[in-house]
């Protein structure tokens, strides 16, 4: 049954010859909503299970956590105007658009469409920053990195100002909307604007350059640890789910790309809204990786099946990289008893690891290895560097 807005358009004389009201009835829309609302879910759900994690620490939330949660909120009000814009017609072909949407209608999805993205710019900016308060804690210590993560900062801030400005002053006069050729707002030449092709693709490209900032920290962080291959590749399953970040910040370059260049650019405004719900929540699933492997570890460790195996010396150190506090240098106990005396051998950043029959751990700055403990390697005897062998236990810590 044909839909009763082509219909009365139809009966209007609005559609033009030779575009077929099956055509204009084509629609990709719920494949979008179902992406985008299984991406939120998932970005709820990690972001829920972090948050837990974090209460039930005794530290409790810290900075990059109440960031996380802004970004959370910005998130679920960037869904709702993406799902208000997919029902209202904005990922229908351009000819639905053009013939079949009354112009109050179009002239409401421009404000929308304006609204969302920069909800969408500043929820990713606020996500980056809680990145970025994360790895600064994680270096805070370490001369270079710590440097690394505040040039990071003022980068990625330099890059969201214009973001944003382009958005807010994509017409002059400043206006939410966003006016097609066919639209008696342009054709009045009321609004002086930029193309809509210029300003997406400028801050895809800037958002990209973003996230290889942000993520390119972690991997300055697994060439400090100076562990076994193994251990360096699981640390880099707990800080480098970024990766996945990155490509989806580049499929959104691609379909920003596509839109501006096809003949009918709204017809991929569906997967690009997708796309971009994908990216706000992959960065926060990212971003919640270290606190979820804590969290887990913490539950393994503490099983009944696990927990007999708990009889070995513990080792406490702290190093100048922010994986510890306090001079460098190191305790390892055993039973109570303080053993004095690292052996030379693997290193974290610039801290020798404690030698075999010991376990070795970073603790936090209060030293108590808590919610601070970053890296955890067990060491035993028979290896063959000296001694000293680094077990499959690899612990990152926020």
């Amino acid at each position: 049954m044909l839909a009763a807005d082509i219909q009365q358009a139809l009966t209007d004389g609005r559609i033009p010859n030779g575009i077929s009201t099956e055509y204009l009835a084509a629609s990709k829309d719920s494949g979008a909503e179902a992406g985008i609302l299984a991406v939120l879910a998932l970005a709820l759900i990690i972001t829920a299970l972090r948050l837990y994690a974090r209460i039930s620490d005794p530290r409790g939330l810290v900075l990059e956590d109440y960031l996380i949660i802004l970004t959370a909120a910005q998130l679920i009000t960037f869904v709702g105007l993406c799902l208000k814009l997919l029902a209202l017609g904005s990922g229908r072909h351009i000819e639905y658009i053009e013939y079949v949407l009354p112009l109050s209608t179009v002239n409401t999805t421009e404000v929308l469409d304006f609204t969302a993205h920069i909800i969408y710019t500043t929820a990713l900016y606020t996500c980056r920053m809680s990145g970025l308060s994360f790895y600064r804690r994680l270096c805070l210590r370490h001369g270079v990195l710590s440097l690394a993560v505040n040039i990071s900062f003022g980068l990625i801030t330099a890059g969201f100002v214009p973001q944003l400005l382009l958005i807010i002053f994509h017409c002059t006069p400043v206006t939410g909307l966003w006016p097609y050729p066919w639209q008696p707002e342009y054709a009045s030449g009321r609004y002086a604007c930029i193309n809509w092709g210029v300003v997406y693709l400028t801050n895809s490209i800037v958002s990209l350059v973003s996230d290889l900032i942000l993520f390119v920290i972690p991997i300055a962080l697994i060439a400090v640890y100076r562990g076994s291959i193994k251990n360096k590749v699981k640390l880099s399953v707990v800080l480098i789910p970024g990766i996945l970040v990155i490509a989806i910040s580049i499929t959104r370059l691609d379909l920003v790309h596509r839109g501006w260049t096809d003949q009918d650019q709204s017809w991929s405004y569906g997967p690009m809204l997708a796309i971009e719900t994908a990216e706000i929540a992959g960065t926060m699933v990212a971003l919640s990786a270290p606190t979820l492997k804590v969290f887990f570890g913490r539950v393994y460790h503490a099983s009944t099946f696990h927990g007999s195996s708990k009889d070995q010396a513990t080792g406490r150190r702290t190093n100048d990289c922010g994986y510890g506090a306090g001079v460098l240098g190191a305790r390892a106990r055993d039973a109570g008893t303080e053993l004095e005396g690292w052996q030379r051998g693997r290193v974290v950043g610039n801290e020798t690891v404690v030698g075999a029959g010991q376990e070795a751990s970073v603790d936090g700055e209060d030293g108590r290895g808590s919610e601070e403990d970053l890296l955890v390697a067990r060491a035993g005897v028979g290896s063959k560097d000296g001694g000293l062998k680094v077990s499959t236990t690899v612990e990152m810590r926020t």
